[in-house]
């Protein structure tokens, strides 16, 4: 999960905001996507 989180990070920082904002790609945090992916456990 680390790894995604980092490629994630690395991408936003490349992209401006308002671009990928546009187009609908916001990204949960690394703690939400935790906690979710823990209740389908």
């Amino acid at each position: 999960m680390e790894y995604i989180v980092e490629q994630t990070r690395t991408f936003l920082e490349n992209m401006q905001k308002s671009k990928w904002k546009k187009k609908g790609r916001l990204f949960t945090s690394a703690e939400t996507a935790k906690f979710m992916s823990e209740t389908f456990l």
